[in-house]
This record gives C-alpha cells, structure tokens and sequence, in this order.
C-alpha cells in the first residue's frame, strides 16, 4: 500500500510519463508541453532527493576489511540486558485507595542486597514468568 492510498484511501492518480504527441490543438499542445515540463522537474527532483539520500547514508558508513583469523564480536539479538531476580527477601501486603495486593522485597542479579527493591508480586510474576524464587 502506498502512503498516498494509505491517506487518501483511493489509488494514486497516474501521470503518463511521455513522450507526448503534437496535436493540432493549441490548448492541448499547451496541457502537453506543460505536464513535460512538471514530467521533467519531477524527474530533477527525484535526481536530487536520491543524492542528498546517498550523501547522508555515506557519511555514516566506513569502510571495513576482515582477514580469514580475525576475531569478530558476535551479537547476540536475543540477549536480554535486564536484571533477574534472585532471591525474594520479604513479603509485604500493600493496600490503598486503588489496589490492594502483595509486594516483594527483591534481590536482582547483579546488585547486594543493600539494592534490594520493593516490586508488585503480580507484575513481577508477569515479567519474569519462567523465575520461580517465590511460592
């Protein structure tokens, strides 16, 4: 789907790219020399718009030469940056004037216990579903 189908929801109007006959008829002589020269200055503009494009995607990329031996850093796509739960320190009931329910004090992975966090049990067994620390 084009974005002009997508705004409008009808197909684009289609513009004959000539070249355009002569005809006897001045005014259509005229329509046909004018759509030429719009034919022409899209055409210019679109010449344009591809080499500013290229000027900009050149000047981030650089130029890289591997050897057979060289060592390469292979990324992992489906690492996940976050930090686990470890340990579940304390239980706490939570209530208020919206929700009610249970809170725990947790140990992440990478941090002391001193950098515990109080978390929802609920939201906490929704993002981390396949870690079991708690009943």
């Amino acid at each position: 789907m084009t974005p002009f189908k997508a705004l409008y929801e009808i197909s684009p109007p289609q513009l004959a790219l000539g070249p355009y006959q002569q005809t006897n008829i001045a005014s259509v002589d005229s329509l046909l020399q004018e759509r030429q020269r719009i034919d022409q200055q899209l055409r210019e503009n679109l010449a344009q718009a591809r080499a500013r494009m290229k000027t900009y995607a050149d000047k981030r990329r650089s130029e890289r030469t591997f050897e057979e031996g060289d060592w390469l850093p292979i990324e992992d796509r489906n690492e996940d940056p976050r930090p686990t739960p470890a340990k579940e320190l304390q239980t706490r009931l939570r209530g208020g004037k919206n929700s009610t329910g249970s809170q725990w004090l947790v140990q992440w992975s990478d941090s002391s216990v001193e950098d515990a966090t109080w978390e929802d049990a609920e939201a906490l067994q929704r993002a981390y579903p396949d870690i079991r620390l708690w009943g």
